[in-house]
C-alpha cells in the first residue's frame, strides 16, 4: 500500500498492474507531483528534492551537480497515465476512482472526507463531515463577522507588508548607521589629535616626515627622543611605553619614562615654522610656535579665564567679555581678603604639616618609653617579691626625673 496515497487519502486498486515508467525509483510507488532531472530521469518531487538536499546527484546515474532549481515538471503524457490509475477512497471505501479525480470525489461525493468550514479562509477552526457543515454555517461566528474581519485581514496584510518594507529598511539604516560610525570614529580620532591643541594644519601632507610622531602620524607635540635615539609626541609614546616598556620603532626593551629626553633644538623650529589654523576663529597661516601668542593677544573667540582665576574665580568667557566681567567680579573686588586668608591659610597647612611630623615623633617616642616601663615594672615585681620595693622605688623616680628633664 502506497503511504503517499494513504497521506493523500487513497490507495491503488491494483498498484502491481502500474506501468513500471510511472513509477518512482526511490519510492516504487506511482508518481506524485513528478518531475525531470536535467539527465532525464524522472522522481516524486518530494523524494528526489530530499534526496539530493543530502547527495547532491541523481539518484538513478549519479549525474553529480544537481540542485532542486534544475528540476522540471513530467510531460502531458506522465500526467494522463497518472490520473488514470484507479484507486479506493479511504474514508467512504469507494471503489474504482480515477486518481485525477480523486480531489473531486472528496469535495463533492464522499460524505466520510472531513470539510473545512467555508470560513476557514477566516481562520475557522472548524473541521467535520459533509454533512455536517451546512448546520455549522448557519451558526459560525467568523462567517457572520465576514466583513469586519475580512477588513481587519486586509488592513492587516497591508501593515505587514509595511512592516517588512519598513524591516529591510530599518536593517539598511543600521548597516548604514555601523559604517557611518566608524567613518565618524576615524574622523573623531583625527579631529581630536588637531582640536585638543585648538587648531588643524593648513597642509599636513606637506610635513617633512622626519618630524611626524611614528604613533600618530601627525607633527610632533612636546617631542622627546628614546635612548634607542627614535622621536615620538610625549604623551604618545608614554601611552606606547605603560604598555610595552618597549620603543614603538625597534621594540629595544626596557624603557621608561625617566629614560626620555627633549627633542635637540633643529627639530623644534621645524615645528614651530609649521602653518596652522585657529579653530575658534578661523584665522588661518599661523606659526605652530606662535600659537600660543595668537590665542592670548589676538583671537577673540578663544576662552578667557578671569583675571582672578589665581583666587578660584571659575568663569571663562570670550576675551570681548573679559573687561565686563572683571568690573563686577567678587573675587576680584575681595582680593585683599582672599589674598590675607590664603596666605595664611598655607601658613597654617604648612604649621599642620609640621606638627604632623613633631606629633610621629612623640607618638613613637612614647611607645619606647611604654616599652621600658613595662620592662622596670616586670623588674619592680621581681624585687618586690625578694623585699627590695624601696630600692626599686628609687629607680623609678630617678628614671621619670631624667625624662622629664
Amino acid at each position: 500500500m502506497s503511504t503517499e496515497g494513504i497521506t493523500r487519502g487513497y490507495d491503488y486498486m491494483n498498484e502491481s498492474s502500474v506501468n513500471e515508467h510511472v513509477l518512482c525509483p526511490i519510492c516504487s510507488h506511482p508518481l506524485i507531483d513528478p518531475v525531470i532531472t536535467p539527465c532525464d530521469h524522472i522522481f516524486c518531487k518530494a523524494c528526489i528534492k530530499s534526496w539530493i538536499d543530502k547527495k547532491s546527484e541523481c539518484y538513478t546515474c549519479r549525474n553529480g551537480g544537481i540542485s532542486s532549481k534544475v528540476l522540471h515538471p513530467a510531460n502531458r503524457n506522465v500526467i494522463l497515465m497518472l490520473d488514470k490509475i484507479l484507486v479506493r477512497c479511504l474514508a467512504c471505501d469507494e471503489e474504482n476512482i480515477l486518481r485525477g479525480e480523486f480531489a473531486s470525489h472528496l469535495e463533492n461525493h464522499c460524505v466520510y472526507h472531513p470539510q473545512k468550514c467555508i470560513a476557514s479562509d477566516l481562520k475557522c477552526p472548524w473541521i467535520r463531515l459533509k454533512n455536517q457543515v451546512k448546520a455549522h454555517q448557519a451558526v459560525c461566528v467568523f462567517e457572520m463577522l465576514r466583513p469586519a474581519l475580512e477588513d481587519i485581514m486586509t488592513r492587516l496584510q497591508v501593515i505587514e507588508k509595511e512592516n517588512k518594507t519598513l524591516r529591510f529598511e530599518n536593517h539598511d539604516l543600521k548597516e548604514e548607521l555601523l559604517v557611518l560610525e566608524r567613518e565618524y570614529n576615524e574622523l573623531e580620532s583625527t579631529v581630536k589629535n588637531n582640536n585638543e591643541h585648538g587648531y588643524d594644519y593648513m597642509n599636513e601632507s606637506s610635513v617633512n616626515e622626519h618630524i611626524l610622531c611614528p604613533i600618530c602620524s601627525h607633527p610632533l607635540i612636546d617631542p622627546v627622543i628614546t635612548p634607542c635615539d627614535h622621536i615620538f609626541c610625549k604623551t604618545c609614546i608614554k601611552s606606547w611605553i605603560d604598555k610595552k616598556s618597549e620603543c614603538y620603532r625597534c621594540r629595544n626593551g626596557g624603557i621608561s619614562s625617566k629614560f626620555l629626553h627633549s627633542a635637540n633644538r633643529n627639530v623644534i623650529p621645524m615645528l614651530d615654522k609649521i602653518l596652522v589654523r585657529c579653530l575658534a576663529c578661523n584665522e588661518e597661516n599661523i606659526l605652530r610656535g606662535e600659537f600660543a601668542s595668537h590665542l592670548e593677544n589676538h583671537c577673540v573667540y578663544h576662552p578667557q579665564k578671569c583675571i582672578a582665576s589665581d583666587l578660584k574665580c571659575p568663569w571663562i568667557r570670550l576675551k570681548n567679555q573679559v573687561k565686563a566681567h572683571q568690573a563686577v567680579c567678587v573675587f576680584e573686588m575681595l582680593r585683599p581678603a582672599l589674598e590675607d586668608i590664603m596666605t595664611r591659610l598655607q601658613v597654617i597647612e604648612k604649621e599642620n604639616k609640621t606638627l604632623r611630623f613633631e606629633n610621629h615623633d612623640l607618638k613613637e617616642e612614647l611607645l619606647v618609653l611604654e616599652r621600658e616601663y613595662n620592662e622596670l615594672e616586670s623588674t619592680v615585681k621581681n624585687n618586690n617579691e625578694h623585699g627590695h620595693s624601696q630600692h626599686t622605688g628609687i629607680l623609678i623616680f630617678f628614671m621619670f626625673s631624667n625624662y622629664h628633664h
